[in-house]
């Protein structure tokens, strides 16, 4: 067995591995910037709950969504005037629109897709926290 050339492969296999890594703790950080931001808004408008890509109990139209959750954003309950689903307001104050909403769902851009960190975040307290099972 030629140990060199098998040492040398796997370091150089290593450095790679690692310089995926760092960009991808870059693009994390990034990410999580930019949903504390959405979810900045949805605070602003008296969201307490929100998922994101992503099933929960907590927000029943993403359990019942016939289309999947990937591409939508969920959160219960209505804006100004009690008319439109007030997830259609974040979505709109954030210009992350992909289209078309129903109720308690809006679909999202492709790019706030590959943006937003998926998940179920609520409010408690002024601090957004995500949780995983729900």
């Amino acid at each position: 067995m030629n140990f060199e050339a098998t040492f040398q492969r796997l370091h150089s296999e290593l450095k790679d591995v690692k310089t995926q890594l760092e960009k991808l703790e870059e693009t994390f950080r990034t990410n999580k910037k930019y949903t504390s931001d959405f979810l900045a808004v949805c605070e602003e408008l008296g969201i307490k709950t929100v998922a994101i890509q992503t099933r929960s109990k907590r927000v029943k139209a993403s359990v019942d969504f016939p289309f999947g959750v990937a591409g939508s954003v969920f959160a219960s309950g209505y804006g100004d005037g009690k008319t439109w689903p007030v997830i259609w307001k974040a979505v709109e104050i954030f210009n992350i629109s992909g289209g078309c909403g129903n109720i308690d769902q809006h679909s999202i851009s492709s790019e706030a897709q590959s943006k937003l960190v998926d998940g179920v975040y609520t409010l408690k307290q002024g601090q957004w926290n995500r949780i995983d099972k729900v």
